[in-house]
């Protein structure tokens, strides 16, 4: 198991190694130059970072050692038991304090004008602590940063806590979301966020990196006059934030959101199209970083693109048997592949749509349904869902890791279809749950039947 740390000073997060105990204990004052705060994640594969992240504050001068205990069941700190010492421990425990005293989930309980209200109280509170803090030790390396960074991230952490929890909690409109951010501290919001001394702000960075899922849910807008100069462009978000923002502010946000696209290209048009968007980066290593990245996803995209052969020799495990076999030995003239582990929630809410398409083809011999688990997936927790949920298809386990690596599934689930012999039918299929799911693959048994009927005439 490892540790992750994240800041905005490093394009690759620095790993921390955890002991067999769950224990960690790191210096952190020599990775900056500022005063900032970073998130600590627990990593324990290259898919998912499971359990909860824990944000900390450090400055150049902080000989900060910060030790907890982590559940290697849950994968998650045990705040109880996280200790911190050394210099930089009073500004960490008024942050941490403040966090978990001022925001509740059920604060979207609250009317409007009150959970406002409470948030400001709560960025106030914030300022006079530090005040105090000031005055009691007006030595304290860096107080007056911390006065001013704290202060913006509360207010940051506010504002998105406001658009991605209340907002969304109580289906508020468009025009109630944009009255209110002046009340919430952003009286011109696109001037405000385009400070660079904001990113060493952790909810600053957590804003924006959710900024294209809050103009999504449609209580959020970007400006119109923007918004309409890209409306009809297949990248028009990556070019918006472009236009929006300057300077550091700018290279942050764009190799935040052409990585997240990066990640979720499946298609060759859109990998080439993202190519272009690499260019508008200055900053070096961030351009290095989406270059690499890029001709990556080109070249992936190309190997995956519908109706190319899988030329891979993929080895799976049959559950039930223990058998390896190759995944293009497999009959049928359409394979569908659904992706899934134990410990994701949104596959087993996907398995009853699953036993539901099953039950539907039952009679149709063309189609193979198929679950393929995560190579680091434990087989106990497995075996009681597959029990539990009466799974009587076809069961495999990516025991090599081989299937994930080849369609580089970075998130699950997913969907692969193929045909019977080994062709690439779509690369992120229809999931089980879609309304959609029985038309689209009528379609697909009837293409198929198609192309049999012209080979045989041949």
């Amino acid at each position: 198991m490892l540790l992750t740390l994240t800041h905005p000073s490093h394009l690759t997060p620095i790993q921390i190694p955890v002991s067999a105990q769950g224990t960690f204990d790191v210096d952190l004052s020599s990775l900056i130059d500022v005063p900032m705060q970073v998130d600590l994640h627990v990593q324990v594969d290259s898919l998912i970072q499971r359990g909860e992240s824990v944000a900390i504050c450090i400055a150049p001068s902080y000989h900060l050692l910060f030790e907890a205990r982590v559940d290697t069941a849950t994968f998650r700190i045990d705040r109880k038991q996280m200790r911190m010492a050394g210099e930089g421990s009073e500004i960490n425990n008024i942050f941490i304090q403040n966090l978990a005293v001022n925001y509740l989930w059920s604060d979207i309980e609250l009317p409007l004008a009150q959970y406002i209200e409470d948030l400001n109280t709560s960025v106030s509170k914030t300022a006079q602590t530090l005040d105090s803090l000031a005055q009691r030790q007006p030595d304290l390396p860096y107080i007056q940063e911390w006065k001013s960074l704290l202060v913006t991230d509360n207010t940051y952490y506010g504002l998105w806590q406001f658009l991605g929890n209340y907002a969304y909690s109580n289906d508020l409109t468009m025009s109630e979301v944009m009255q209110n951010l002046p009340r919430l501290g952003f009286p011109d919001l696109w001037t405000q966020v385009n400070n660079p001394n904001n990113l060493h702000s952790r909810s600053f960075q957590l804003f924006l990196s959710y900024l294209n899922s809050f103009v999504a849910s449609d209580f959020f807008a970007y400006p119109e006059a923007v918004a309409q100069q890209y409306a009809d462009h297949s990248l028009k978000d990556i070019y918006i934030l472009n236009e929006l923002f300057s300077g550091q502010v700018r290279d942050v946000v764009l190799h935040q959101n052409i990585s997240k696209r990066i990640q979720k290209t499946r298609t060759l048009d859109e990998a080439l199209q993202l190519q272009k968007t690499v260019a508008l980066i200055e900053n070096e290593h961030y351009l290095r970083d989406l270059k690499s990245k890029s001709d990556e996803v080109v070249k992936f995209a190309s190997q995956i693109e519908q109706g190319k052969v899988v030329s891979a020799d993929i080895i799976v495990r049959n559950e039930r048997t223990g058998a390896t076999l190759k995944l293009k030995d497999i009959e049928g003239k359409v394979i569908y592949l659904e992706t899934w582990a134990s410990w994701c929630g949104p596959c087993l809410v996907e398995i009853p749509h699953l036993k539901k398409l099953k039950e539907h083809y039952q009679d149709n011999e063309n189609i193979i349904f198929a679950s393929i688990a995560l190579a680091d997936d434990k087989r106990d927790a497995r075996e009681k869902i597959i029990a539990d949920q009466q799974m009587d298809w076809l069961l495999l386990e990516d025991a090599k890791k081989q299937f994930q690596d080849f369609f580089q599934i970075n998130a699950i689930p997913h969907t692969v279809i193929l045909n019977g012999q080994g062709i690439i039918v779509d690369n992120d299929g229809i999931r089980p749950s879609s309304p959609q799911a029985i038309e689209y693959l009528d379609a697909l048994l009837s293409e198929a039947a198609a192309r049999e009927l012209a080979v045989d005439k041949e």
